[in-house]
């Protein structure tokens, strides 16, 4: 009976080193002596498996696999785990939270795999993008040079890359967001690894972009039967892609099972709280859901109907022109060198548009389309080559000093990313405040105090942040800043661009309420551009589709969205993932 059970236990224990590829058992990282990123987590990885890790900024997603690479500082982080192995080969079992440098430098980048979130500060700008292939090749394979060049540009091809020989001898800076990604993912490939992490990899890509780079990743691991933990923020993402879903927050696992089970009867008010946060993009609501609400039941959604839609467009279409665009194109020069005749890049081709009082005019395109190029044009910061820009009927260009002051008061922009668009030797008071002292506001220095501190309260930060400087805020804090730094000069049109594509879906939720709250209680017009369409919808009242630089269609929110004209617009809406809500 012993030898039976003795068997029977042999059996198990080889059935499962077959079928698991990562065992963790209660995985606990501590940087402090009180603090644990990630607590008493717990989860197994199959062959062939792809689990999805989602949860907000802070909930110990990157920190997991991190400890999975071994990339934490030791003398920093302390990993502790009863179970934490990686199953190689059939017969080796790797306690990676116990074993030595040399033992995880075998496996690291040959066995175990990641795509970090951001490829520009990934890859090294010094080296081409093929010389960092082949070192990820030279490192774990004995081949020649030559051959690894060959087989980096082979990989180069077999992520989508066209003329992979060229990609080859360029430098990072050279490439486009999701050229670099497709890099990153090369590198991390070309040694075929049991299992590859990714780590955010479509994080503030387009959603054309997003949708190839995961068509890519799909494909490829099917192709090599390698298992994969694919980490974001973005739960409906993840649903796309993993067949299991784990759920973290605040260093814990909340809930975890598979796709349908996770989706469509989630159990864990976080769990429902994501997938309740993010805006849709065929319904309209007033405002959307955040995870304080959620925690305490407190939010009920208000869908803004068909006919109020119609009925408020009406309304604005009588209102007068805050701001019109009129033929107006916009040239880069390409080259400078002397020695070259000068070429010019045409951005913005002969576009017109306009916004009415009190509107939003959602801006939607890929990255290269001209928003972004339209957007600082009309606040002065690029330079037209054609047509002409109105604020209230008269050109932005050939005022005097006290007009054009007048103009930068009443024409504010919100950059895409806040932590760049702030001194970081300025506490964040006076950020906010500077603008009111330029502009001669609020009489002295004790009023303008006195209001910033206001506008502080009016974007949900606490006093004490007037002190602190841009580093010592979270993402979603710094973003609260400068839209507080926009509209404490109480503009009429207010141009922001991608104020939110860089935050969770959580944080993002906020900062989308608190825009609207804002622009409710002041009603500034807006020109809100994004490359998410649900966002857009949520904002907008029309949306203004541009592709290369030419407006592709402009309409009322909810025909561009339920009746699109073009096939551009078409394919952009192909290309959102499938919603679960």
């Amino acid at each position: 009976m012993l030898n039976l059970v003795l068997m029977y236990l042999a059996f198990a224990s080889s059935h499962t080193m077959s079928l698991n590829l990562l065992q963790i058992k209660n995985l606990s990282v501590c940087f402090t002596e009180h603090y644990n990123a990630v607590n008493q987590i717990s989860f197994d990885i199959g062959k062939g498996e792809i689990i999805g890790l989602v949860g907000e900024s802070g909930s110990g997603k990157s920190v997991t696999a991190l400890s999975i690479m071994q990339l934490l500082d030791k003398n920093a982080a302390t990993i502790a785990a009863d179970e934490f192995n990686f199953f190689g080969n059939e017969n080796e079992v790797l306690n990676i939270a116990s074993c030595n440098d040399l033992a995880i430098q075998k496996i690291r980048g040959k066995e175990i795999a990641i795509i970090f979130q951001e490829p520009m500060t990934s890859l090294n700008p010094v080296f081409t993008c093929g010389e960092q292939v082949m070192e990820a090749i030279l490192t774990h394979q004995k081949i020649s040079n030559k051959e690894a060049k060959i087989l980096a540009i082979e990989w180069l091809n077999k992520v989508e890359l066209l003329d992979a020989d060229v990609v080859f001898g360029k430098y990072p800076h050279q490439l486009s967001g999701g050229q670099k990604q497709r890099v990153m993912i090369a590198m991390a490939m070309c040694n075929q690894p049991k299992l590859l992490i990714a780590d955010e990899p479509t994080t503030a890509l387009d959603v054309t972009i997003q949708a190839s780079i995961i068509e890519l990743m799909k494909k490829l691991q099917s192709e090599n039967g390698m298992s994969m933990l694919f980490i974001s923020h973005d739960l409906e993402l993840v649903a796309n892609i993993a067949n299991k879903i784990i759920v973290m927050k605040e260093g814990e696992i909340v809930e975890q099972g598979s796709k349908d089970e996770i989706i469509k009867n989630p159990k864990h008010y976080y769990t429902i709280a994501l997938l309740a946060c993010k805006p849709r993009l065929l319904v309209k609501y007033e405002r959307l859901a955040t995870i304080s609400e959620m925690e305490n039941s407190e939010f009920n959604a208000k869908e803004i109907s068909l006919t109020n839609q119609k009925n408020k467009l009406t309304e604005i279409a009588i209102r007068n022109n805050v701001l019109e665009v009129k033929n107006v194109s916009i040239e880069y020069p390409v080259n400078k060198n002397w020695l070259i005749k000068s070429s010019n890049f045409k951005a913005i081709s002969n576009i017109s548009f306009e916004i009415k009082s009190g509107e939003t005019l959602g801006l939607v395109g890929e990255s290269g389309s001209g928003k972004t190029s339209i957007g600082k044009a009309i606040v002065g910061l690029n330079e037209i080559s054609e047509g002409e820009i109105l604020f209230n009927g008269k050109s932005i260009f050939n005022r005097n000093k006290k007009s054009d002051l007048e103009l930068k008061k009443q024409l504010q922009f919100i950059f895409q990313d806040a932590y760049s668009s702030l001194n970081p030797r300025m506490k964040v008071g006076d950020a906010i405040e500077e603008g009111l002292k330029v502009h001669g506001l609020y009489g002295n220095e004790k009023q303008r105090k006195e209001k910033v501190m206001d506008w502080l309260q009016k974007v949900n930060l606490s006093a004490d942040c007037y002190f602190k400087f841009p580093h010592e805020l979270s993402g979603g804090q710094r973003q609260r800043v400068v839209i507080a730094r926009a509209l404490a000069l109480e503009p009429l049109c207010v141009i922001a661009d991608e104020p939110v594509s860089n935050l969770d879906v959580s944080i993002q939720a906020q900062i989308l309420n608190l825009l609207m709250d804002l622009k409710n209680e002041m009603n500034f017009s807006c020109l809100f551009i994004s490359h998410d369409l649900a966002v857009v919808n949520f904002m907008s009242d029309r949306i203004m589709v541009m592709n290369n630089g030419k407006i592709e269609e402009i309409n009322s929110a909810y025909e561009v969205l339920q009746n699109p004209q073009t096939d551009y617009t078409k394919k952009l809406l192909q290309s959102i993932p499938k919603s679960y809500s």
